[in-house]
């Protein structure tokens, strides 16, 4: 993943320990006319929540898109999680859209 061209890994650390990840996407997209930058993984540490460590992912990952000129930054949670419970992403500038995730999931291990 981090030699792929349209990926970013964000790495934070404190006094050499890895205290959460982020990983971005950016690819162009006709309908906005410009970069759509999605944030498809964000991970902070149990220790570590609560503590501004997520907010200061998502703030370095705004500055970046604002760097890139992306036209849009956006993310899919699940709203079980806590993050949604707590309205983590919406604090942090997010609105939710209205829109379905339609998928199909394609399993390897069930071709063997």
């Amino acid at each position: 993943m981090q030699q792929h061209p349209a990926m970013t890994l964000l790495i934070a650390e404190y006094e050499g320990t890895v205290i959460g990840l982020a990983s971005i996407s950016r690819r162009p997209q006709l309908r906005l006319n410009g970069d759509l930058i999605t944030i498809d993984e964000l991970v902070v540490a149990d220790s570590m929540r609560g503590l501004g460590v997520g907010r200061e992912i998502l703030d370095h990952i705004k500055s970046r898109c604002r760097e890139l000129g992306a036209r849009r930054l956006e993310l899919e949670t699940n709203r079980a999680r806590k993050s949604y419970k707590r309205r983590f992403y919406l604090k942090n500038g997010f609105t939710e859209a209205n829109s379905a995730v339609m998928r199909i999931d394609f399993d390897d291990r069930a071709a063997s």
